[in-house]
């Protein structure tokens, strides 16, 4: 053997040897901490110890001892604790501590280690999620009839990630989500109702119960509603969610009015009472107040407000607002669309536009 192959071989050994005496040390450590929990009468943990420890070195003759001799007590502790949890009604919790049975039989199955009375996890398992499902059941239907749907839709949803498909609760939850939109459409909570249906629509098999439908015909109503009055990027948003939903549900002419309306840019131009025509970019003499409405608006079109004053003006109509530095009026003009192919769709027509250059003269005086 040469020189460079044996210098190798012994780094190899080398590196065996250290990661052996690593192991050995760990082992041990995990050994003495299993003692003192035994100790304490923390029967499981004192298990797990050992475990980790036979992990460590297989070849532990201490730990392989120790082991075997407390492994059904420690199991069937735990199995205690986990019908104590479920009769407390903390399945979650119990589910917790049943896997950890699984882990240490898993553990004791690859070292060897035979106990007298093996846990089905699996079995129990399913017994506990069978129950759960069934209190919670009866539980959700009662707060549904009672029109509390919030209660009643966190119930099926928990049903669902304790067991999925379990009877009809998926259809249960469609209903929830639907009856709850209907409440919202009779006291005029419009979004909130787009929301229900829509929720209702994602849940396999929800359409059976017209939440898709009602979730369109509410989106396409909010949008119309929104590109009526300027408030152009929700209705267009509300649009695609609509069609998302349901394909083609808003005619191509009606996305592309909205797309054009949302994609447009805004020029203001402040004038006050000495006409003296203010950047629209440095008017920094407006009030807090109004400078909030100009940069918090939800679209381009959205109508301005004077404090303690009702909405003023339109996307066609110049506002004028009282504030404490005087008479201030606003123009709000129409920037040339990004998209220079779709000017025809222009909500107030192709002379109502501002070009974006500080040189282009308004088109409203």
């Amino acid at each position: 053997m040469d020189d460079t192959r044996l210098r190798r071989y012994l780094a190899l050994l080398l590196v065996i040897l250290s990661v052996t005496l690593l192991l050995a040390a760990e082992a041990k450590v995990e050994m003495q901490e299993g003692r003192q929990h035994e100790k304490a009468d923390r029967v499981f943990r004192a298990a797990q110890s050992y475990a980790r420890a036979l992990d460590a070195d297989p070849q532990y003759k201490d730990a392989r001892k120790a082991l075997s001799r407390i492994a059904d007590e420690a199991i069937a502790k735990k199995l205690g604790d986990v019908k104590r949890l479920e009769e407390l009604l903390e399945t979650r919790n119990a589910l917790v501590e049943l896997q950890k049975i699984g882990s240490l039989q898993s553990t004791l199955a690859k070292h060897g280690i035979e106990i007298e009375q093996p846990v089905d996890v699996k079995a129990q398992e399913d017994g506990i999620t069978l129950r759960a499902a069934q209190r919670t059941y009866e539980s959700a239907l009662a707060a549904k009839g009672e029109g509390r749907w919030g209660a009643a839709i966190a119930q099926f949803q928990e049903i669902e990630s304790l067991r999925p498909g379990y009877l009809d609760t998926r259809d249960k939850l469609a209903e929830t989500y639907m009856a709850w939109g209907l409440e919202d459409l009779e006291q005029r909570r419009y979004r909130a109702a787009a929301d229900r249906f829509a929720q209702g629509a994602g849940i396999p098999g929800g359409e059976r119960t017209g939440t898709r439908k009602k979730a369109v015909a509410v989106l396409t109503a909010l949008a119309r509603y929104g590109l009526e009055k300027g408030a152009c990027r929700r209705g267009f948003l509300d649009y695609k969610e609509a069609v998302r939903l349901v394909p083609e549900s808003v005619p191509s002419e009606e996305m592309k009015k909205a797309e054009c309306c949302a994609t447009t840019s805004l020029s203001i131009r402040v004038v006050t009472e000495a006409h003296v025509s203010l950047d629209p970019f440095t008017a920094r003499d407006l009030s807090k107040a109004l400078r909030d409405q100009i940069e918090g608006r939800v679209s381009e079109y959205v109508g301005l407000k004077g404090p303690g004053e009702r909405s003023k003006g339109t996307a066609e109509e110049p506002s004028a607002y009282t504030l404490p530095q005087g008479q201030v009026r606003l123009e709000r003009s129409l920037s040339g669309f990004r998209r220079g192919d779709l000017r025809d769709y222009a909500p107030n027509g192709t002379n109502g536009f501002l070009r974006a250059s500080p040189n282009d003269r308004p088109a409203r005086q």
